[in-house]
């Protein structure tokens, strides 16, 4: 210390602190590292200090024995610093705290990890080591020295030992929290460290690929993305993060949409916005390495990302993710190379478009879109619209447009579209002309023929062109001709097929020259014409009609006057007949008028043309429809068919006919028929056409009031024989003067009137003589008649000799009358008596002379007469009157005379008498030859009444006056009085089939005897009427009536009857019988039936039902009637009841319809029937026409499953709704019997079940029937009222187990874990039969080991445990049904074989070496070669015993190695023998024979 050279005290620090830990070492890694952070600052600083060690030799040296201390301190201090170094610099490396403090290590897969674990001490002192991963001991070891093993290995220092975890290649399954347990006798800890996997590259999904496919119906593009399975895939899905960019730009790699915390954190299925315009989806699950989008727009670009959902013991790693691979937006292939050709197209202008696809991927192109539009003159091409043309056969780049327009331009643009995606228009190009008619076949020749004998006639022949527009699609649909006039506008232009090569023309311009062209018709119309050929007519003069000429003339019966042209034939006379035009209008039959088509005159508003067309061979014509005093113009010509065959007559000019007029008109009066009458003559003027008149017409009238014009008021008269010109009018008016006019008629034609000439007057009746000398005076028989004498005059010539004496007439009247009665008196007498004359009335008297046109003048006979009156007769004397007893009479007696004056005789008497009480007034006449003339008794007066009595004498003529009418000469008589009227009337109504009245009163107060009672019964109708239905007499005072009308009312009164006669009737007595039973109503028919499906008709009957009918009395039974169609009514008794049955199969059969008729009856009686109910029996079910089947299973709740045949069918047309279903099933049915001898009895069965039901469907369930067999299954509709025809039969069966649908593409491959294997198989299509996959089972068998595993019914796939490792299987999949389990697949021929992964093969020991490290003594390194297995070795299992003993009951070393080398520390001289085991994921394959040697010096010898 006093030298500065010799010690510095900063090394005597650093050994200080050195030594402070090494000692802390042993007790605490932590308290130990902890220092060492403080520590290491001054070691550094003392650096510098070290060099002073080699200035301290020479120190050391001169004090060796006190400095030994030092020496050997600062030695010590340097060895442990040297180890601290060599220490820190290995937990640089390896620093077990510092991984521990880290808490999470990330590790990638493939790399090999170290974890480290020390006590601190260097010293061999027994601890215990243990790690576990996740809780579950993973390795332990006891501490020796100098040992490795097991994966683990020490690390020796100066001062401790690192126990050292080594994992040679990561795995997935490597994952996990690790605990590192030191247990020793004084010290105990433990660390934890938590080691994230992360998958490399090889878990990494590569070579995506993507590829458009459109779906099913072809309308929407979608995108099929795939990819290559990764390397390496741990029972994981795939996951796709998808992002959408609107605006379609490309995203880079680093782009933030898909930075790690944002794919962490996406939730499943669920979209999320990342910025404005881009969207992050994740999608997982995927199961193939394939994924559809379906929700995909092809305007849209999308920007992927894809990673592997490990599932590593539940847990999900993710692999790395893939580069981002984008899906552009799709553009469908550009339309490149349009090509246009126009032609014809379905008779259209039409136009073939043909182009190129750019790109050929024509299997995703759907349809072409083709926008075409006309280029208008114009230019104006804006406003006109596109038309959109279709094209959907993308497999022909070719389309037909048609309906275009001829001759023009039109824009056309294309575009392929893909489903719903489109892609962008062609270049818009502009088409040649489109095709016209002018590029159509043409006609090459055309030659005109001409007819000497037909002069108007031309033929025109033609040929086509060969080939012509064929090409473009022309037809020659037809042919025009045009044939012109030369010089004239007269064109003819007609049609003709497209077979014709030659037309006729007729009827054509006589002496004219045509031309003629013929064009082709097409589909596009006409086309250009060709030739223009000429030609002239021949001349036609010989051809006309000669000399016209006409004459008039009456027809055969003069009726009718015609008009008859007569001509000479032409020259030449052409074939047809003649023809007559005429007018009378000269312009109407103008040359210019003629219309040659059709061989006419043009009618027009100002005139008629009458065409009598082809009348006749003969030169002439009767015209019969024609007017008089008219100018006619006419032409002729022959024709036929409508066709001029000659040329047109010159125009002839028809003489104009005038009818004659009637002159001189002279008139005579005459009588004709008693009638007076004027003889006409006249005279006729001189006329043009004489003998023509047929007819002449008179007209006439009677001059009224001095000639006041009568208007047209004139009698019409016709004359058929007008040679005669002389004319009677008959029927006139006596003393009259009449206007006559006269006309003539020839035919139709009428001439006109004459001047009408006044007649002088006809002759009348007062025109004979007249009577003198005529006489008056009363009869000398009767009172009441006139005598009349007169004496005849004869006829002088004063008077008209036509008029003659028919006899007289004679008229009179009352003188105050202006009426007259008239007799007519022949002419031999010359006196009349007038009779029956009014007695006391002044009559005047006339007489006149009647002859054969009436009355003539009356003269008057004389002043008027009177005749006498009845105050002449005798008046009765002495009249009595007296009442007589017990009866209600008078007798009455008076005095008479037989002979009365003049002219009146008594006859008989009158007795007037009249009742006072009611002033009725009575006559009774008796006759005179009667023995009590003078007395006579009164009968049927009234009782109790006052009577005045009158008498008068009754003559021929009338009777007298009466006497005994003044007063106090007036006779009274009073008559006795009849009895009272009855009191006390009671009534009682008997009901009892039937209504009996008994009516019951007292006797009243008479003054007479009552000898009987009068009873008078009236009905008192609906509307108030009373009708008498009982006026008798009984002697009692009772009265009973039978059978009275029920239901009425009845009035009923009684009179009593005396000798006296019949008193007053009693008051009304009102009685209400009771009604019978009212009319049956609503009845109602219905079918009944039993309520089972099985119906007979045996069991159905028709009901027939009705309300109960209103009724005073109860009802006591009800009668029904009913008949079958056209049959008499049965009837049936109901009682009880309100309805009644009609059972059984003949009601039901035997008729199509039954009537009803139902009546109430009750004590009162049977009440109306009610009407006729008409029901019609149903008509039971048709035929049923179609069974169909369907094949099921089902499946109860209860578990139980049935496999069914379910039948259907049509309900059958049927009148009635209640319809069932009998089933009828059959099978045979083999019996086997016994064999009897030589021979089998055998046979066969046939058994037949029966169902009914309802509905119209059933199942046959096997429960009841048997597998296996063929059923024949009829059904047959049956109701109520019968049944149908059993159906068609249909045959069977049920399905069986083995008709379960089989898995198809069935794989299995063993996985890298022990036990395990994975299966894949494609799920059954849906079964027909009705089998419902619920599952599958996997059957694996090996030897007779045999595993079955079940699958859900919505995984194809899955991994069986539990298989034994390294053996050979025979594995198969079945589908689990409601039935049970199906057939397994893949059990014959195409079996599948699945070898099981094993644990390593048994390593041989004679594959074993053993050298010694680089010559150090103690160090060996044993290598082997690596045994059989079928996977990765992951480590090697090495027991070391180091005994001669057997190793199995000896002490042995376990050790671990992940490679085929191990490094031992062994000792010599001492034998070890070594056993090997390989380890894999599986296991731990079987101990390698041991192989035993020793170590001797620097050499290792093998014993054994």
């Amino acid at each position: 210390q006093n030298q500065k050279s010799s010690f510095d005290i900063r090394t005597i620090q650093i050994a200080f602190w050195l030594i402070i830990i090494y000692v802390l070492q042993s007790y605490s890694f932590t308290v130990l590292y902890g220092t060492i952070s403080v520590l290491l600052s001054s070691i550094g600083q003392s650096w510098k200090s070290l060099k002073s060690i080699g200035n301290s030799w020479k120190y050391l040296a001169m004090k060796p024995a006190h400095n030994l201390i030092i020496v050997i301190l600062t030695f010590t201090s340097i060895g442990l610093l040297l180890e601290s170094t060599i220490a820190e610099i290995f937990t640089d490396q390896f620093n077990p705290e510092n991984n521990f403090a880290l808490k999470t290590v990330t590790v990638s897969v493939g790399r090999s990890l170290k974890l480290f674990c020390s006590d601190g001490n260097a010293v061999d002192n027994g601890a215990l080591y243990t790690w576990f991963r996740n809780g579950i001991q993973i390795a332990q070891l006891k501490r020796t020295k100098n040992q490795n093993t097991n994966g683990f290995s020490y690390f020796e220092g100066i001062n401790r030992t690192l126990f050292v975890l080594n994992i040679k290649a990561v795995e997935p399954n490597d994952f996990g929290i690790y605990e590192c347990r030191v247990d020793r006798s004084d010290f105990k800890t433990s660390y934890n460290i938590t080691i994230e996997v992360e998958l490399n590259d090889d878990f990494k999904i590569k070579d995506i690929h993507s590829s458009y496919t459109l779906d099913k119906s072809r309308t929407y593009l979608q995108v099929l993305l795939t990819w290559e399975k990764p390397q390496r895939m741990i029972g994981g899905t795939y996951t796709l993060w998808k992002s959408l960019s609107e605006d379609g730009q490309h995203l880079e790699e680093h782009s933030p949409i898909f930075s790690t915390a944002i794919l962490a954190n996406s939730q499943q299925n669920a979209t999320s916005v990342i910025d404005g315009n881009r969207t992050l989806q994740k999608i997982e699950g995927i199961q193939t390495n394939s994924y559809l989008l379906l929700d995909w727009s092809c305007d849209q670009t999308i920007h992927f990302k894809m990673a592997v959902a490990n599932n590593v013991n539940g847990r999900v790693l993710y692999s790395p993710l893939t580069d981002i691979y984008t899906i552009k937006k799709y553009n469908p292939d550009r339309i490149v190379n349009v090509k246009t050709h126009s032609l014809i197209l379905r008779d259209t202008v039409g136009l073939i478009v043909q182009w190129d696809v750019s790109i050929e991927e024509r299997m995703l192109i759907t349809h072409f879109d083709i926008l075409y539009r006309k280029k208008l003159d114009n230019n104006l091409d804006d406003s006109n619209e596109w038309i959109l043309h279709k094209h959907s056969d993308p497999s022909q780049t070719k389309v037909e447009i048609c309906d275009l327009q001829a001759k023009s331009e039109y824009y056309i643009k294309l575009r392929a579209a893909t489903g719903n995606c489109t892609g962008e228009w062609s270049e818009v190009i502009t088409t040649d002309k489109t095709i016209d008619e002018s590029q159509g076949p043409v006609i090459k020749n055309v030659e005109l023929v001409t007819y000497p004998k037909i002069p108007n006639k031309i033929t025109v022949k033609w040929q086509l062109l060969d080939n012509k527009g064929l090409a473009d699609g022309f037809q020659a649909r037809g042919y025009n001709i045009m044939l012109q006039l030369l010089g004239s506008s007269d064109i003819q232009e007609i049609n003709v097929s497209a077979f014709t090569r030659e037309m006729n023309f007729e009827g054509l311009e006589f002496d004219g020259e045509y031309t003629a062209s013929v064009a082709v018709l097409t589909q596009l119309g006409k086309g250009s014409y060709c030739c223009n050929s000429k030609v002239k007519l021949p001349d036609s003069t010989s051809f006309k009609v000669r000399k016209i000429q006409s004459v008039y003339l009456l027809d055969q019966k003069k009726n009718y006057l015609q008009f008859l042209l007569k001509w000479e034939n032409p020259t030449i006379k052409a074939k047809g007949k003649y023809t007559v035009w005429q007018s009378s209008n000269e312009k109407a039959l103008s040359l210019e008028n003629f219309d040659k088509s059709n061989g006419t005159f043009l009618a027009s508003n100002d005139f008629n043309i009458t065409f009598k067309a082809e009348f006749s061979s003969n030169p002439f014509y009767v015209m019969e429809s024609w007017i008089c005093s008219v100018q006619y113009y006419a032409r002729v010509a022959i024709m036929t068919d409508g066709k001029l065959q000659s040329p047109l007559s010159p125009l002839f000019s028809l003489d104009v006919y005038y009818p004659e007029e009637v002159v001189d008109i002279s008139f005579e009066s005459t009588i004709t028929s008693s009638k007076p009458a004027l003889i006409l003559n006249w005279k006729y003027s001189q006329v043009q056409f004489p003998n023509l008149i047929n007819e002449v017409e008179i007209q006439y009238r009677v001059v009224i009031e001095e000639d006041v014009d009568q208007g047209n008021n004139w009698n019409t008269l016709l004359y058929d024989n007008p040679s005669q010109a002389t004319f009677t009018l008959p029927d006139l008016e006596p003393s009259s003067q009449y206007y006559v006019r006269i006309r003539t008629k020839s035919g139709a034609c009428i001439g006109e009137w004459s001047a009408a000439k006044l007649s002088k007057k006809t002759i009348s009746a007062s025109s004979g003589p007249v009577l003198e000398d005529v006489s008056l005076g009363l009869s000398k028989l009767l009172p009441n008649a006139i005598n009349v004498k007169w004496v005849p005059v004869k006829s002088t010539s004063n008077h008209n000799e036509n008029l003659h004496t028919r006899g007289y007439r004679i008229k009179y009247s009352l003188v105050n009358s202006s009426e007259y009665e008239t007799i007519d008196v022949p002419l031999r007498k010359h006196e009349i008596e007038i009779e029956n004359l009014q007695l006391e009335g002044e009559y005047v008297v006339l007489v006149s002379i009647r002859n054969q046109l009436g009355i003539g003048n009356y003269s008057c006979a004389g002043d008027p007469i009177k005749l006498p009156g009845l105050s002449n007769i005798y008046i009765p004397q002495g009249v009595e009157a007296r009442p007589v007893a017990n009866e209600i009479a008078v007798i009455i007696k008076w005095s008479g005379i037989v002979k009365n004056s003049i002219g009146f005789d008594t006859i008989g008497y009158r007795i007037k008498f009249r009742n006072l009480n009611d002033s009725r007034e009575s006559e009774i006449t008796v006759d005179s030859a009667s023995k009590q003339i003078y007395s006579l008794k009164i009968s049927e007066l009234e009782p109790a009444s006052v009577y005045q009595f009158a008498v008068a004498t009754v003559t021929t003529f009338g009777t007298g006056r009466y006497c005994c009418e003044a007063e106090g000469e007036r006779i009274l008589v009073q008559t006795f009085k009849a009895p009272e009227k009855p009191n006390n009337i009671e009534y009682e109504v008997i009901a009892d089939n039937g209504i009996t009245l008994k009516v019951v009163w007292t006797e009243p107060v008479s003054d007479s005897v009552v000898k009987s009672y009068e009873i008078l019964a009236k009905l008192i109708t609906d509307e108030g009427k009373e009708v008498i239905v009982e006026n008798k007499n009984i002697t009692k005072t009772l009265y009973t009536a039978s059978n009275v009308e029920p239901g009425s009312l009845y009035s009923f009164q009684v009179a009593a009857i005396s000798n006296i006669g019949i008193g007053p009737f009693s008051e009304s007595v009102m009685i209400q019988m009771p009604k019978v039973p009212a009319e049956v109503k609503d009845i109602r028919t219905e079918i009944k039936f039993d309520d089972t499906v099985q119906y007979s008709i045996y069991n159905t009957f028709i009901q027939v039902t009705w309300e109960e009918a209103e009724s005073d009395y109860p009802i006591i039974e009800y009668e029904v009637k009913w008949r079958r169609e056209n049959s008499d009514f049965k009837t049936l008794k109901v009682t009880g009841q309100t309805f009644c049955n009609f059972k059984g199969h003949s009601i039901l059969r035997r008729s199509p319809s039954l009537n009803f008729t139902v009546k109430a009856i009750s004590k009162v009686g049977a009440g109306p029937a009610s009407e006729e109910v008409y029901f019609k029996i149903p008509i039971g079910p048709q035929r049923i026409k179609e069974i169909r089947t369907d094949t099921t299973i089902e499946e109860y709740s209860n578990g139980v499953v049935y496999p069914l045949i379910c039948l259907q069918w049509d309900r059958p047309d049927s009148d009635i709704e209640h319809i069932a279903y009998r089933i009828t099933y059959s099978w045979e049915n083999l019996i086997i019997t016994k064999k009897t001898g030589k021979k089998s009895r055998n046979r066969k069965h046939i058994e037949t079940q029966t169902v009914y039901v309802s509905e119209t469907s059933y199942c046959l369930s096997s429960d009841e029937l048997k597998m296996g067999i063929h059923y024949t299954v009829s059904v047959i509709a049956i109701s109520p009222v019968g049944n149908s025809e059993p159906s068609e039969a249909v045959k069977v069966q049920f399905p069986s187990i083995e008709d379960a649908p089989v898995p198809s593409n069935f794989t299995a491959k063993p996985l890298p874990i022990r036990g395990l294997a994975q299966f894949k198989w494609q799920a059954p299509k849906p079964s027909k039969l009705g089998f419902k996959v619920k599952g599958y089972l996997i059957k694996c068998k090996a030897g007779k080991r045999e595993k079955l595993e079940r699958v859900p019914v919505n995984q194809t796939s899955t991994i069986i445990k539990g298989l034994y490792p390294g053996l050979r299987y025979v594995v198969s999949v079945a589908s689990i049904t409601q039935m049970g389990i199906g057939p397994f697949c893949c059990q014959k021929s195409d079996f599948v074989v699945l070898h099981t992964h094993g644990a390593p093969h048994t390593p041989n020991y004679k594959d074993m070496e053993i050298q010694i490290v680089n010559g150090t003594a103690g160090l060996i390194n044993v290598t082997w070669k690596r045994p059989a297995s079928t996977l990765d070795i992951t480590r090697y299992r090495i027991k070391l015993l180091d005994s001669f003993k057997d190793w199995r009951y000896s002490n042995l070393l376990e050790f671990e190695a992940v490679s085929e080398s191990l490094v031992l520390n062994i000792k010599a001289a001492r034998r070890y023998s070594l056993v090997l085991q390989a380890v894999n994921e599986i296991g731990i394959g079987r101990n390698s024979k041991p192989l035993s040697f020793m170590l001797i010096f620097t050499k290792v010898l093998l014993i054994a």
